[in-house]
């Protein structure tokens, strides 16, 4: 059996029963998933100027930063593939891979865009599924040699590679880094109270007509639904799981979110959420930092945190026990 699953977003707005004057949500497909803007305060017309602008910018990240398509990170993965260094970079993939180095050392490389190549052996960097697993020479060849984040160097915009067979993935950053993007851009047009959702990657802006923006957060398990959480002004929640693309093959599953340590999907937890309350890049570091905690075992999982200066967070082990930090139980309407 053979198949190619997407499921349907993870997290949940809850917006029924909202006082005062009415939002304004527009809603579209970029980064192959849906992605909504909720914004109050604002004149229809306004606010759906607003939201329109943002998508084109979301749509000029999807295009710089997608892995297999024709854009910017194709042109750098190449130019390291051939050794055409250095290679100037633009202000925003420049930001993106210096957010990416200081993430991957945090989680002490649980989180690491450096592995595209693996992640193209197993087949994700195309726009068909994968039908089988790779050759487990294949994988065991690149683990002899596998790239980190570490070998990065970026001076003036100009990138090196200390490693030749570095090749970057930005799957489990960018939508943190758009979520970031869209809260300043809101800011800049007045917008003081606003939801982003990016295919279950969430930032909350301000307040939901004086109430808090809350949020149901059901993993796509048989565990079934967890609660609702309340987003504080500035908070962003990420949710990292391997049901969003996977394959099964001689009846076995195989998902998307690869161990750069062992090769293999990840297999410890089956979904990891996490929400950030940094100022300046809640999005990005939720999106790192979930990805990263879906991999970790209990004593990584305690590190990442730390370093990730996050509280609240949740994982739903691969024998599906949910383990939510102090701080999640606490935030958790059960």
């Amino acid at each position: 059996m053979r198949c190619w699953c997407r499921l349907s977003l993870v997290i949940v707005l809850l917006l029924a029963g909202c006082a005062g004057p009415p939002s304004v949500v527009r809603e579209t497909e970029i980064f192959g998933t849906r992605v909504k803007i909720t914004v109050n305060g604002l004149p229809e017309a306004r606010a759906a100027a607003v939201i329109a602008e943002v998508f084109t910018y979301f749509g000029s990240i999807h295009r710089r930063f997608h892995a297999w398509r024709e854009g910017e990170l194709l042109a750098v993965n190449r130019a390291i593939a051939t050794q055409n260094l250095p290679f100037t970079l633009s202000e925003p993939m420049a930001v993106m891979l210096v957010q990416a180095a200081d993430y991957s050392e945090r989680s002490s490389g649980l989180f690491n865009p450096a592995a595209g190549r693996l992640f193209a052996l197993w087949g994700f960097h195309s726009d068909k599924p994968p039908t089988a697993p790779p050759p487990p020479s294949s994988v065991k060849q690149y683990l002899a040699n596998a790239p980190s984040m570490a070998a990065v160097n970026i001076q003036a915009q100009q990138l090196r590679i200390a490693h030749p067979l570095t090749q970057f993935d930005f799957g489990a950053l960018a939508k943190g880094v758009a979520l970031d993007a869209a809260r300043d851009m809101l800011h800049h047009h007045g917008v003081r109270d606003a939801l982003i959702n990016i295919g279950g990657n969430i930032l909350a802006m301000g307040a939901n007509n004086g109430r808090p923006w809350r949020v149901r957060i059901q993993p796509a398990t048989d565990a079934g639904a967890v609660g609702t959480i309340n987003l504080a002004d500035g908070e962003a929640i990420a949710t990292s799981g391997g049901g969003e693309r996977f394959f099964i093959h001689d009846g076995r599953r195989y998902h998307h979110v690869i161990d750069p340590r062992s090769g293999m999907p990840a297999k410890r937890n089956r979904v990891a959420t996490v929400i950030s309350a940094h100022q300046q890049h809640a999005g990005a570091i939720s999106d790192a930092a979930a990805t990263a905690l879906l991999i970790a075992n209990d004593e990584e999982a305690a590190v990442l945190l730390r370093r990730f200066k996050i509280k609240a967070a949740l994982r739903v082990s691969a024998d599906n026990q949910l383990l939510p930090t102090a701080m999640m139980q606490m935030r958790l309407a059960l």
